[in-house]
């Protein structure tokens, strides 16, 4: 026993030696105090332990880091400690005997208090059932309200509610029924009456927006008769989201909204060298001007033709599709195992048109429209391929006037014909055959207009 008090009082003196010598100093670079034993000594300790008594190796290490120090009756009496390190920080011996040991600690104010890990877990437990059964009492108490929703969606009001904080446990609860479309709120009096103010605004009716299009073919020349203006003035500067602050139509790309500007409509010719880099051009008509009659006057007189003109309803800020065209079927051969088969497959060469519609307070229509426009091609590519499709692609935003028109052209197709008239016998004769036959070229250009006018629907 005199030799164990020896050693004993040798190694409280080395370490405080080395505490002393040392001073009071940063941790080294890479290594991290476990938390919450930072705020303890970093000065490196010697030590040197041999089957030492836990508790008196505890006790010891608080007396050299000065830390209060209480050692919970779930520590093992008998639990000893083999342990040799040199210049360690004294918050890493700490940690390697507490895990070592299986041991726990837990911060009480400046007191540090040791305990096994099964002894902590048993606290915490009983501590998170405490704190339950509080909440249950609490809760118990508060009054409850239920909401049955006609629009919104319940699922997405009840974790708004949760964002805001309704679903905290001091305040109350926030729970919905998916089935019944239903939010069901415990809280105080005066959280129930802002949350019937805050459900009230949201429960509400989303208007709707009927997309009307018309497609149109028509020749170039026909499109200063329907009094489309190019661009109507529009302005891409930086309060619609663009870089630049050039008059379209231009020869930049737009990157943001193109706002449609005042101004009467007159007859503007079609240019589309100028319009994006797909040889797509935005416009717009006046809203005054009936373009539905126009468009029939022009049909009669073999002007144009109008292709279809499909309209779809759709929500606020809901992409609406609308498609038009031809599955044009292929065969494919595979070879599997020696064994040949042949199936049909298709491809779409089709008009493709997306909108996505936002009404702003001021009833004006941001449409996002994406255009995709598909032909078959005379490009021949590998069999196992299929057809060819030459497709051309356009996406751009554009604000609109409730139920005003804009128009989206560009998109052309040229005709090549030769026209041949010949006297049989007579246009064969040598140096006055000319005379007997008459050869005509013609080249015509159509295009394809998309008119758009967006409606809104208020329920």
């Amino acid at each position: 026993m005199k030799q164990l008090r020896t050693w004993v009082a040798g190694l409280v003196l080395i370490a405080a030696t080395t505490l002393v010598g040392t001073g009071a100093q940063e941790p080294p670079a890479g290594r991290v105090p476990p938390p919450g034993l930072e705020m303890f000594s970093a000065s490196p300790i010697d030590v040197d332990y041999q089957s030492a008594n836990l508790r008196t190796v505890l006790r010891q290490l608080a007396e050299i880091g000065g830390v209060n120090l209480v050692v919970d009756p779930s520590v093992p009496s008998d639990a000893t400690v083999d342990l040799k390190l040199t210049q360690v920080p004294w918050y890493q011996v700490m940690d390697v005997i507490l895990r070592s040991g299986q041991l726990a600690y837990e911060l009480e104010g400046s007191v540090v208090r040791v305990l096994t890990l099964a002894a902590q877990t048993a606290e915490r437990r009983a501590r998170n059932e405490t704190a339950i059964e509080a909440t249950r009492v609490v809760l118990a108490e508060l009054p409850t309200r239920r909401f049955r929703l006609s629009y919104a969606n319940a699922e997405e009001v009840a974790n708004l509610l949760k964002e805001l904080r309704y679903d905290d446990p001091a305040r109350g609860a926030v729970h919905y029924e998916a089935r019944t479309n239903m939010v069901i709120v415990q809280a105080g009096q005066g959280d129930l009456d802002e949350i019937a103010d805050l459900i009230a605004d949201l429960d509400r009716p989303e208007p709707q927006v009927e997309i009307e299009a018309r497609v149109v073919q028509t020749l170039n020349t026909t499109i200063r008769d329907l009094g489309v203006r190019w661009g109507f003035d529009g302005r891409m500067d930086a309060a619609t989201g663009n870089t630049t602050g050039l008059v379209f139509p231009n020869s930049g790309a737009i990157q943001g909204r193109t706002r449609v500007g005042g101004g009467s409509v007159g007859e503007f010719e079609s240019n589309n060298e100028q319009g994006s880099i797909l040889g797509l051009a935005m416009g717009a008509i006046n809203g005054a001007f009936n373009i539905d009659v126009a468009l029939r006057a022009l049909e009669s007189e073999g002007a144009l033709r109008v292709i279809s003109t499909p309209r779809i309803t759709t929500q606020n800020n809901m992409e609406a599709e609308v498609t038009q065209g031809i599955e044009i079927p292929y065969q494919v051969v595979t070879t599997t195992g020696g064994i040949t088969s042949t199936s049909i497959q298709f491809k779409d060469a089709a008009l493709k048109l997306l909108v996505t519609p936002k009404i702003t307070p001021a009833d004006t229509v941001i449409m996002s429209i994406a255009l995709e426009n598909g032909t078959p091609s005379d490009v021949l590519g590998p069999e196992s391929a299929g057809p060819s499709i030459r497709t051309d692609r356009a996406r751009t935003s554009v604000q609109v006037p409730d139920g005003a028109t804009t128009v989206i052209g560009g998109i052309l197709a040229t005709t090549d014909t030769r026209d041949a008239n010949r006297t049989p016998g007579l246009s064969r004769i040598p140096l006055l055959g000319w005379l007997f036959k008459n050869e005509r070229d013609t080249n015509q250009a159509q295009e394809l207009l998309i008119f758009i006018t967006p409606r809104i629907i208020r329920g």
